[in-house]
């Protein structure tokens, strides 16, 4: 499991449920190492072939500048 700082944005969230509905975990170990790459915004190869415009939209959730995360205005 990740564990989001105080701080973390409601899109860190949105991130990580959006990946784990979409992909599925061969083990236990992959899912903490996928977890773990999460963290600095590494996506599997595989996901990104399989789900490009979700990657995208993970990779848009998480930039690294939160004025350009997306807003509800």
């Amino acid at each position: 499991m990740v564990y989001l700082s105080r701080g973390a944005c409601q899109s860190s969230i949105k991130y990580l449920l959006l990946f784990k509905l979409l992909w599925h975990f061969e083990s236990i170990e992959a899912h903490s190492a996928a977890m773990l790459d999460l963290r600095n915004r590494i996506l599997p190869s595989n996901f990104l072939s399989e789900f490009p415009g979700e990657a995208a939209f993970c990779f848009w959730l998480q930039h690294p500048e939160p004025s350009s995360r997306p807003t509800t205005r």
